[in-house]
């Protein structure tokens, strides 16, 4: 507890690390004053446990760090709406350049309200929304998502949620063109078949991802042969040594 308060004097501050922390009592205090700490350029919560209000005070405490430039939240499953406050803080910081919310209860409204204030991140080149499942309305939200790429044009990292249907996105995939310096796609556990996969290999063609070096489509349904998926990769430029095969059980 003495650390944590210590931390929210230290004015100078740029980075803020925590990891596998079980015990919501123990970060209270840097939650309670880490609106004061404005130097703060970075913030890593790992398997922290947070519930909603906690979720809704680190929220708060955002609004005020006008430099962070990297958010990263992993693993945080029980922070149910919380995230929708994190996110709707997170909207006006123009200096974000990161944004890892990974396994943080992401829903479609969250996902919603990022992209509605996305044009305003203007620096931002990492969005990891991965290993987060959509339910009532995600499918809207995903596609909203998609069809936003074309205001990230500096976007490197690109690391998408995953909903029951997918097909509508898919094709609205073709939005990747728009940021041609993407180096490493996420589409784990989208529902996508070998079908789908012909015609991923059609639009990325189009999109030119020349420098793309990993694509992740871990737990989908595709159940081509690791062959097949290297010719796949080779046609649509991937360094096949970088494609992150399906998991066909």
């Amino acid at each position: 507890m003495e650390d944590e308060q210590q931390i929210t004097k230290m004015m100078v501050l740029k980075t803020i690390k925590i990891k596998d922390l079980q015990s919501e009592n123990q970060h209270g205090a840097l939650l309670d004053g880490i609106s004061t700490l404005t130097n703060v350029e970075k913030i890593i919560f790992d398997n922290v446990q947070m519930n909603e209000n906690t979720a809704d005070k680190l929220a708060e405490g955002l609004k005020n760090l006008k430099k962070l430039n990297s958010l990263q939240l992993k693993e945080l499953t029980n922070v149910g709406d919380g995230m929708i406050s994190i996110v709707k803080s997170i909207s006006n910081l123009q200096e974000l350049e990161e944004i890892y919310l990974v396994n943080c209860c992401i829903s479609g409204t969250a996902v919603e309200i990022l992209v509605q204030n996305i044009c305003d991140l203007p620096k931002l080149s990492a969005l990891d929304l991965s290993n987060n499942y959509l339910a009532n309305g995600g499918k809207e939200a995903l596609c909203q998502l998609v069809e936003s790429l074309n205001v990230l044009p500096n976007m490197r990292i690109l690391m998408f949620p995953w909903v029951d249907e997918v097909n509508d996105c898919l094709v609205k995939l073709e939005e990747l063109k728009s940021m041609p310096q993407l180096t490493k796609l996420g589409l784990r556990k989208w529902q996508t078949t070998n079908s789908d996969a012909r015609i991923l290999s059609t639009l990325f063609a189009k999109a030119s991802l020349t420098d793309l070096q990993h694509l992740d489509m871990a737990e989908t349904c595709l159940t081509i042969p690791v062959t097949q998926a290297t010719i796949w990769a080779q046609r649509v430029d991937i360094p096949t040594e970088c494609l992150k095969r399906p998991v066909t059980g």
